[in-house]
Parts: structure tokens; C-alpha cells; sequence
């Protein structure tokens, strides 16, 4: 299967992914850090309680999860002026290699764009650093904060017509 027959949407107008959302960002990136469950479902809605930005977006096929991406304005510790930024990026594992990743990441520069950004940031391990470079990012620092991840950027192509173009 490809990406092309997945749908992706705004969490605000699929809320009965707002639970599995949480957990997944949970597992990956808050739990290690002492926060709970809890904390999670409480920064999804606040998000979800936003007009335009932040934002966070599913990618599903006949109703089943397949991955997620939130946009926030800042996500760099260390770095809080780089904003906004692509966070939260995951795609459940058997549906991996389908282009999801890179479909939610599109979205989010489309939506971003529309909505006069510039640029989009994101931070991610070391180990991830081909897979953003391959996929047209600049890395512009590394080892920020106490996870040493890297720092990349992306220029957003105006958009045109109510599209951005990558």
C-alpha cells in the first residue's frame, strides 16, 4: 500500500484519535521524562483548542490510525526563538515505508506556509539525521540539550493559490 490512499486530517476534526495520539507521543518522548499520560491528553487539547497554530495532524485509511505530526511554536529548548516547528512526527510501525512521514511533514509545511511562515524547525536524535537530510532539511546546530539532538530547517515556498509546493 502507499500513502496516496490515506487521508490526512486535523486531530480537531477526528478527536477520537486524541487518546492513542497522546499515548503514542507518551511513549516516545514524554514517559522517559517523568511526565504522565495525563500531561499529554492536557497539551493535545490545548492544542486542539487553537484557531490556526498550534496544530496537529493524523494520517489515517478507513479509520485507522497510521501516524501523527504536531506544529508548535516552540519545541528547542535550548533554542526557543527557532519557531515554528514540526514535532511529534510518527508513523505506526506496519506502516512504515509508505511515504506517511514524509506526506504529514508536507501538510505541515503546506499549512504552515499558508499561514505566512517562513521556515519550520524541528530537533530529532542523531540517529535520524539521514533521514531528515535526505528529505531536502538543513541541519543547523547540533548536540542542543540533553538529548544532543540535532537541529534542522526547511524554507517554506510561499503559497500560491491556497498550495505550498515543497
Amino acid at each position: 500500500m502507499s500513502h496516496s490512499d490515506a487521508e490526512i486530517v486535523d486531530l480537531r476534526q477526528a478527536p477520537e484519535f486524541l487518546a492513542l495520539v497522546a499515548n503514542r507521543i507518551w511513549q516516545t518522548w514524554w514517559e522517559a521524562d517523568g511526565y504522565t499520560l495525563a500531561d499529554v491528553v492536557t497539551a493535545l487539547e490545548d492544542v486542539s483548542k487553537a484557531v490556526d497554530h498550534p496544530f496537529t495532524l493524523v494520517a489515517v485509511r478507513q479509520r485507522q490510525f497510521l501516524g501523527t505530526v504536531t506544529s508548535i511554536m516552540d519545541d528547542i529548548g535550548a533554542r526557543p526563538d527557532w519557531g515554528p516547528c514540526l514535532a511529534a512526527l510518527w508513523v505506526e510501525p506496519e506502516a512504515r515505508g509508505e511515504g506517511l512521514g514524509d506526506a504529514l511533514m508536507h501538510a505541515v509545511s503546506q499549512r504552515l506556509s499558508a499561514q505566512g511562515f517562513e521556515r519550520v524547525y524541528l530537533s530529532a536524535k542523531p540517529k535520524m539525521r539521514a533521514y531528515y537530510l535526505l528529505r531536502g532539511w538543513t541541519m543547523i546546530d547540533s548536540d542542543i540539550d540533553k538529548d544532543h539532538q540535532d537541529v534542522f530547517m526547511r524554507l517554506l515556498t510561499p503559497c500560491h493559490d491556497g498550495a505550498a509546493e515543497r
